[in-house]
């Protein structure tokens, strides 16, 4: 052993960070092109379990060669798992958190990934990632073991210091793909089990498991589609409350604030809308009372972007039971647990 080796003392502390120990359940997007749609759907979870210490601690560190590095008996040993139900992407890196002095330009690190052997040793300065671009089926784990060792030429300027870093796991969700246009990827998953057809309009019907194929993102926003109309145009209700605004009847529709700011403020948002909304669409809208099982009937609104009415609200669970059936009323996919339509908003 050189004097130099003799000289250096390196405690190495490698922390075992739980980042991604909850849930990213119903991971959803959409992106279009060509007029062709890719829909993401599915739960995912990854689980980074413990390891078999919470931290890889080295005292008496001393510049290695990588034969010397191979032969360290300490070792970080953690698993990642995917609890979730569709196959999981993902990366694990080592992220140093010690910066003074910057210690990834002498530190090396070797990987065993479940039982086959270890990698050839690398520089963390020139690649932080112990897996890149892996992939775990749902159900499947993968066991990592990894040894760190400062490089053989490492000087005295790192005598006496600490070098600490954290494992990080980034992660995302197979693509559940179905491409083609939007009304024929619909129209491909009803049935009479998800579906209700009042004479030409078919609704979107059933509860959150059975409904799970009508989301669309468009113009940052996650939206559902609810209903096919007779002409195919397909109508869509945004997943979340999108403002406090509600339309009082004693106030016109056509002249209250939420139709304003809906075909205003709110249209103004929305990207190639010239394009993509019906720009002649018609909304019933009155101040008649109206039963949630009648259909209205009677004058309509003109308007680019409307609200949804009680009648509407009734079919998106209407397979699940009468009207007068709470637990049907509570389970409908449109339900998102708050109030975000008014009785009289009709």
């Amino acid at each position: 052993m050189s004097n130099q080796k003799k000289l250096i003392v390196m405690v190495i502390s490698l922390s075992l960070i739980l980042i991604l120990s909850s849930s990213y359940a119903l991971l959803r997007s959409t992106r279009t092109s060509q007029n062709n749609y890719v829909i993401n759907v599915g739960d995912l979870k990854v689980n980074f379990q413990d390891a078999t210490s919470s931290s890889l601690n080295a005292s008496n560190m001393y510049p290695m060669t990588d034969e010397e590095g191979a032969l360290v008996e300490k070792e970080l040993v953690f698993t990642v798992k995917n609890e979730g139900t569709v196959k999981a992407y993902y990366n694990v890196s080592i992220e140093e958190t010690s910066t003074n002095p910057e210690f990834k330009s002498v530190i090396k690190y070797i990987v065993k990934k479940d039982t086959g052997d270890y990698n050839q040793p690398v520089v963390l300065s020139e690649n932080k990632y112990i897996d890149y671009n892996a992939t775990l089926e749902a159900t499947k784990e993968a066991t990592y073991h990894v040894k760190v060792y400062l490089k053989e030429e490492a000087d005295e300027t790192y005598m006496g210091k600490t070098f600490n870093a954290k494992i990080h796991i980034e992660s995302n969700q197979e693509s559940y793909v179905k491409t083609g246009p939007l009304l024929d990827f619909i129209k491909n998953d009803l049935n009479d089990s998800n579906s209700v057809n009042d004479g030409d309009t078919t609704y979107l019907s059933g509860t959150n498991d059975q409904i799970n194929f009508n989301y669309v993102w468009y113009s940052g926003k996650l939206w559902r589609i609810t209903a096919i109309n007779p002409d195919n145009t397909i109508k869509m209700i945004t997943q979340d409350a999108i403002t406090a605004i509600t339309w009082n009847i004693n106030t016109t529709y056509k002249g209250s604030w939420i139709y304003q700011w809906l075909n205003e403020d709110f249209l103004d948002t929305l990207e190639s809308q010239e394009n993509i909304i019906v720009q002649d669409a018609k909304w019933y809208a009155t101040a008649d009372s109206c039963s949630t099982s009648a259909k209205p009937t009677g004058a309509t609104i003109d308007g680019k972007v409307g609200l949804l009415n009680a009648y509407e609200y009734y079919q998106s669970y209407k397979n699940l039971g009468s009207v007068d059936d709470d637990t049907a009323y509570g389970s409908g996919y449109l339900n998102i647990g708050y109030i975000w339509w008014q009785n009289y908003s009709i």
